[in-house]
């Protein structure tokens, strides 16, 4: 299964909260979690989506995402030197990818489902 992810938040960064949103291949809605959290940064909202994307995903599955931080740099190292606040779920993802076989790539924001789900549901 293919499962594409996305954060958002409920205005400028950091905001008072927002959420992530997951999509899969079938371009269904799977999890959509709204969470109030003071400070709440995209990079928040994006690491995790790909958490809950790794906790529901089964061996060999895909998880998608457009955020570079997190797909390029944060989780392959499994620490976020930045934002220290976040290493413990950078880790949790970092080894949940390896131990489920798990594939985590970047897509444009064009081709992820979970973000144009996003664009078309803002504040829902």
């Amino acid at each position: 299964m293919v499962f594409d992810v996305d954060g958002y938040m409920w205005g400028k960064n950091p905001a008072p909260g927002g959420g992530f949103t997951i999509v899969n291949e079938h371009n269904e809605l799977v999890k959509r979690i709204p969470v109030k959290k003071a400070k709440w940064t995209n990079n928040d909202a994006e690491l995790w989506a790909v958490a809950a994307a790794v906790h529901i995903a089964q061996t060999g599955d895909t998880i998608r995402s457009d955020s570079e931080v997190i797909v390029k740099w944060w989780v392959p190292r499994g620490v976020c030197k930045s934002r220290p606040d976040l290493n413990k779920l950078c880790q949790f993802v970092h080894n949940g990818l390896r131990d489920k076989r798990l594939t985590l790539v970047w897509v444009s924001r064009n081709e992820n489902r979970a973000g144009l789900y996003n664009d078309t549901h803002k504040g829902r």
